[in-house]
C-alpha cells in the first residue's frame, strides 16, 4: 500500500471524522479496579474531540493523515506542539518533561482495521516526529499507550505510570453520565494500558 504522509487539512475534515467515529469512537473503557466503577467512559469522545477541537481552532496541522494513492484517509495521529494549547491543556502531565513549555505531543495514534499489522502507525510516528522537530519541539509527550513496542521502536522511553485517568471527565469524583448503546463493544483496560512515555 503506498501511502503519503502529511498535516491534516480542513478539506479532509468530513471523512477524518467520521471514519474515526466509526472506529474509535465506541469503545467502552471498563477501569480495572472494581472499587473505581465510574472510570467506565466512552474513549472515543475525547479521542474524536481532540480533532475537533483543532479543526474549530483552524488547527488541523497539528495533526497527521496517511492517505492512500486512491486518496483514501487510513491514519492519523495528534502531532500537537506546545501553541496546539486547545488541547495540550487537557494533558496535565507535559509541564513535568525535562523540555518544560518546548514539549509537543503525541496522541490518539489510529489505523482503520483493514490497514492494520503493515507498519503504517509506526511511519506516521516517524513522520510526525520529524515534523515536529521541524518546528523546534524539544521534547515529545505520549499518553495513553496501548500499543506495545511502537514507541519504544522510534526510541521512546516510560517515565512513569498512572493509575486513573478519565479525559473530559470530572475530577470531584463524581460521575460522569456513561451512555451505553446495544452495538458498543466493551473492552478491557488495565493498569499497564495507561502509561505516559517520552
Amino acid at each position: 500500500m503506498k501511502l503519503r504522509f502529511v498535516p491534516w487539512s480542513p478539506e479532509r475534515y468530513e471523512d477524518c471524522i467520521r471514519i474515526q467515529s466509526e472506529h474509535f469512537g465506541k469503545h467502552l473503557v471498563r477501569h480495572p479496579f472494581p472499587k473505581i466503577l465510574w472510570m467506565l467512559t466512552f474513549v472515543g469522545q475525547g479521542w474524536v474531540e481532540a480533532y475537533k477541537k483543532l479543526a474549530e481552532a483552524n488547527m488541523h496541522h497539528e495533526a497527521m493523515v496517511a492517505i492512500t494513492n486512491k486518496g483514501e484517509q487510513v491514519a492519523w495521529l495528534l502531532m500537537c506542539s506546545p501553541k496546539a494549547t486547545i488541547v495540550i491543556k487537557d494533558f496535565a502531565f507535559l509541564p513535568l518533561m525535562p523540555s518544560k513549555e518546548k514539549t509537543g505531543l503525541i496522541a490518539c495514534v489510529g489505523v482503520v482495521p483493514h490497514a492494520r499489522g503493515k507498519g503504517i502507525a509506526s511511519a506516521l510516528l516517524t513522520h510526525a516526529l520529524e515534523h515536529m522537530r521541524i518546528k523546534h519541539v524539544e521534547g515529545v509527550f505520549i499518553d495513553w499507550v496501548t500499543i506495545r513496542g511502537l514507541y519504544e521502536k522510534s526510541g521512546f522511553q516510560q517515565v512513569f505510570e498512572y493509575e486513573d485517568y478519565v479525559w473530559g471527565g470530572r475530577l470531584d469524583g463524581q460521575p460522569e453520565p456513561i451512555q451505553e448503546d446495544s452495538e458498543t463493544e466493551p473492552f478491557e483496560m488495565g493498569a499497564d494500558d495507561i502509561r505516559c512515555w517520552s
